[in-house]
C-alpha cells in the first residue's frame, strides 16, 4: 500500500480454496512493482455467504481504494506493472461505470466479432477462443465475472444486487446492465493481461451449474425491455418465456439423466440456446418486416 495516501486499488476476492488463492491471485500480487493496493479477502470455505454479490458487498464495506477490483481466486495478473497500466486505463475513461477484462458487445454477428478481451484461459494458458483481442478500452454491454473494476464513488451508490443475483453467477453482468441502461455511465473491456487458470469458467464457454440459468431468469425479468443480453456464456433473448423454458428443460434433464451425462448437457447448452438459436431469433425478427414488405410488393 502507498505510504501516506489511501491505496489506488482495493483487490477484493471471495475464496473457497486457499491453495488456489495463494498460487494464483496472491502470488501475482506479490510480483507487482507498484505497492498501490490493499487486499481484502472473504473466506467462504465454511459457506458463510450464499451469493457472490453478498460476499463481495461485505468486502467492499472494508475497502478504501479509489478503484475496487473484484477478482476470482484463480486469476493471475500478468506482468509486474499491471497496476500502473490499469490505473492509466481507468483514468483515461471519463464515464467509467464498470470495466472488465473479457467483454461482449451488442454489435457483431457472432462470438468472434462480439467478444473483446486480452485474457488467457486454462491450465495451458491459451488465448480466449471467443472474441477479438484489444489494445485500448472498448465499450461493451457486459463483462465476465473473472474480473470487474468499479470506481469507489460509483460503487458507493450502486452495490451488487444480491436479490436478483442470489447465487454465484451473473452478478457482474447484472451490474454492467444497470450501469449501461440505468445510469449515464459506460461499461468497458480493458486491454489488461490476465490469466484465468481454470478449465471451468464462463470464458471457456462452459457452464457447470444449473444455478446460472436460475439467475439468468431473474436478470431477464429485471431487464425485459432489452432485446438481447450478451454475455461470455451466451447471447440470451431478454424474453422470460425463452429463459424459463431453458431452465425447466434443464431441470427435467438434470433429474432423469445420469450425473455425468447431465453435466455434459449443461456444459453444451450455451452453444445451442445461448448461441445459434438466439442469433436466429434476433435475425429472424429483423427479417420478418422485410419479408412482409416484399410480399406486399409482389401482390
Amino acid at each position: 500500500m502507498m505510504d501516506s495516501d489511501a491505496p489506488i486499488f482495493s483487490v477484493i476476492c471471495v475464496y473457497n480454496d486457499r491453495e488456489t488463492l495463494e498460487k494464483s491471485l496472491l502470488s501475482s500480487l506479490k510480483n507487482q512493482c507498484e505497492d498501490w493496493y490493499e487486499t481484502i479477502l472473504i473466506d467462504n470455505r465454511n459457506q458463510d455467504y450464499h451469493s457472490a454479490a453478498a460476499a463481495l458487498n461485505a468486502g467492499a464495506e472494508r475497502a478504501s481504494g479509489k478503484y475496487y477490483l473484484f477478482l476470482h481466486q484463480d486469476v493471475k495478473l500478468l506482468g509486474d506493472k499491471w497496476f500502473k497500466k490499469a490505473r492509466h486505463q481507468a483514468e483515461s475513461i471519463g464515464d467509467l461505470g464498470a470495466a472488465g477484462f473479457a467483454g461482449v458487445t451488442v454489435s457483431g454477428i457472432d462470438p468472434e466479432t462480439k467478444g473483446r478481451n486480452t485474457i488467457s484461459q486454462g491450465a495451458d494458458k491459451r488465448k480466449w477462443r471467443l472474441g477479438t483481442e484489444i489494445t485500448a478500452p472498448r465499450p461493451v454491454q457486459t463483462v465476465d465475472e473473472l474480473g470487474l473494476l468499479v470506481p469507489r464513488d460509483v460503487f458507493s451508490d450502486h452495490q451488487f444486487d444480491s436479490t436478483v443475483c442470489d447465487g454465484w453467477h451473473l452478478y457482474a453482468v447484472e451490474y454492467c446492465l444497470r450501469m449501461k441502461y440505468q445510469t449515464d455511465l459506460g461499461v468497458y473491456a480493458l486491454p489488461m493481461n490476465i490469466w484465468h487458470n481454470s478449465s471451468k469458467n464462463a470464458a471457456s464457454g462452459a457452464i457447470q451449474d444449473i444455478g446460472y440459468y436460475k439467475t439468468l431468469v431473474s436478470v431477464v425479468e429485471s431487464y425485459s425491455d432489452l432485446e438481447m443480453i450478451y454475455t461470455t456464456c451466451g447471447f440470451w433473448p431478454a424474453n422470460i418465456w425463452y429463459t424459463k423454458t431453458i431452465l425447466y428443460s434443464l431441470s427435467i434433464l438434470n433429474t432423469i439423466l445420469p450425473s455425468s451425462l447431465s453435466e455434459r448437457v449443461i456444459n453444451s447448452w450455451p452453444s445451442i440456446w445461448g448461441g445459434a438459436v438466439p442469433l436466429l431469433w434476433q435475425e429472424g425478427r429483423k427479417a420478418v418486416p422485410v419479408l412482409l414488405k416484399e410480399i406486399r410488393q409482389q401482390t
